[in-house]
């Protein structure tokens, strides 16, 4: 099952955000090419885009990593701060102010290659033990729970997911192929 969603930089600047107030611009790691830590510092091509972004406009702000979990959470509860990069759904469309789009990306299933059954359907995804997915709050998780699916596992970090399908611990990951690129 392969879906291309429109890849977002929610910046999600309120209009009431006064200028002398740092802006607090929150990013997670573990989403490469377009964010993640490398060496100790931030990197990608939304964060690029982000940082410029800033400078033209000359807002005072500062870029956080944080996990994808607590800066959704923070974004929701807290003014002045911006969270990025997101995906832009129905469900969340009227949450944020939307600056974007940057790109798009593809959100694959991946099994091992030993993987036997023969999956025709959604219908035969949701028959599987367990897929992996990192965190109940992304976009992957909403779409397949709105589909009904009830057979999801999470991890919170990718990399144990590449070590829960090698082990067998789930039959499918998913993911964006950078994601899981950056982890097997």
């Amino acid at each position: 099952m392969k879906k291309i969603f429109k890849f977002l930089v929610a910046l999600l600047l309120l209009l009431t955000v006064a200028q002398a107030e740092k802006l607090v611009v929150l990013t997670e790691n573990n989403f490469p090419p377009y964010n993640y830590m490398e060496d100790g510092e931030i990197r990608g091509i939304s964060y690029e885009i982000v940082k410029e972004i800033l400078k033209r406009a000359e807002i005072d702000s500062e870029i956080k990593m944080v996990d994808w979990e607590k800066g959704y959470k923070l974004i929701q509860e807290s003014s002045n701060v911006a969270l990025f990069s997101t995906i832009r759904s129905k469900k969340r469309e009227k949450l944020f102010k939307w600056v974007g789009p940057i790109g798009s990306i593809e959100m694959v299933f991946l099994a091992k290659k030993s993987f036997e059954k023969k999956l025709s359907s959604i219908e035969d995804i949701k028959s599987l033990k367990k897929i992996g997915l990192q965190v109940e709050s992304d976009y992957s998780s909403e779409a397949l729970k709105e589909r009904g699916f009830e057979n999801l596992s999470y991890s919170g970090v990718n990399s144990l997911n590449a070590l829960y399908l090698y082990t067998g611990k789930i039959d499918l990951w998913l993911g964006t192929e950078y994601q899981m690129r950056s982890h097997i």
